[in-house]
């Protein structure tokens, strides 16, 4: 990474492009080098590095980005190749606290998709009819916490990684099940929710719904939906079928500061709107269960 911040040791604003270009020349790398892509086949792999490299040293504080595409050292920067260092690697930048909270921010977000990706798998494989206890799927508070904060970091690291040379093709995260199934189900636990009262119990459906409430002599299958900012879902044979759908809308939640409440909305038996599976919006959604809806303020985060 010093050779990044020595083409920048003239304190003037250099492009990525520029940047890459003279690397190139520097580390005299053929055709053949240069050539190489990453594994999906949208970007070089030089070219990749080199914007992973920049990334780090901003997070380092050693450079700013004054604007898209392009960088300038940072009196941090000038301070590091003032001392003249042998090398600037990710050993050398963990000096840094904002370096190391960035890195390990990476790792719980890393780790959060991890058990999201196991939570929903192990609800999937779970046999029809059986239940898979709250504690192999569903969150609890603090993990709830740390997931709403691992997904902020990541939506904020996406929107930054989508200014860099190739970052065009970086997506925003998907909401995991697991997340939006916790928070319904806490909803339900705390009494929150409109349908049942207090006493109820709560676990995993396994392959017969997302959840099962237990409630006086019936039990009732729920299914959960999530949207983000686009508001659009599929609602598919087994939502329709449910007992009990509810559709947790995030907006923006994701990329704003504040913490302000959810909207929920809960529908008891979905086949009396919708006769079949469709993909919908949540605007015409509430057009369609006009009057038969029950709207829930929910807030996932702890205080």
């Amino acid at each position: 990474m010093l050779p990044i911040l020595e083409i920048a040791a003239d304190g003037r604003q250099h492009s990525v492009k520029s940047a890459i270009s003279e690397l190139t020349k520097r580390f005299d790398l053929s055709s053949t080098e240069r050539a190489k892509r990453t594994p999906s086949g949208q970007q070089r792999v030089f070219d990749n590095r080199v914007a992973w490299s920049i990334t780090y040293l901003k997070m380092a504080g050693l450079i700013d980005r004054p604007v898209r595409g392009s960088y300038r050292l940072a009196p941090k920067g000038l301070e590091i190749l003032r001392a003249k260092p042998e090398q600037v690697n990710v050993h050398f930048l963990e000096q840094f606290p904002q370096f190391t909270k960035f890195k390990a921010k990476r790792r719980g977000m890393e780790q959060f998709r991890r058990d999201g990706r196991r939570a929903d798998t192990q609800a999937k494989l779970a046999p029809k009819g059986s239940v898979v206890k709250a504690t192999d799927g569903l969150m609890s508070d603090q993990e709830i916490d740390n997931a709403i904060a691992a997904l902020r970091t990541l939506f904020d690291f996406t929107r930054q990684l989508r200014k860099i040379p190739g970052g065009r093709v970086a997506t925003y995260p998907k909401l995991s099940s697991s997340l939006s199934e916790s928070i319904v189900a806490r909803e339900i636990r705390e009494g929150r929710a409109p349908v049942w009262g207090r006493d109820v119990k709560l676990s995993r459906g396994g392959r017969e719904a997302d959840l099962l409430v237990s409630f006086g002599n019936r039990t009732d299958r729920v299914e959960v939906k999530a949207t983000g900012r686009q508001g659009f879902q599929y609602l598919g044979p087994k939502d329709v079928a449910a007992d009990v759908l509810v559709w947790l809308h995030f907006g923006a939640y994701f990329e704003s500061d504040k913490f302000d409440p959810l909207e929920a909305y809960w529908l008891e038996k979905p086949a009396k709107v919708f006769d079949s599976p469709r993909k919908i919006a949540l605007s015409d959604f509430k057009k369609k269960c006009q009057g038969k809806l029950q709207i829930t303020r929910v807030d996932p985060k702890l205080r």
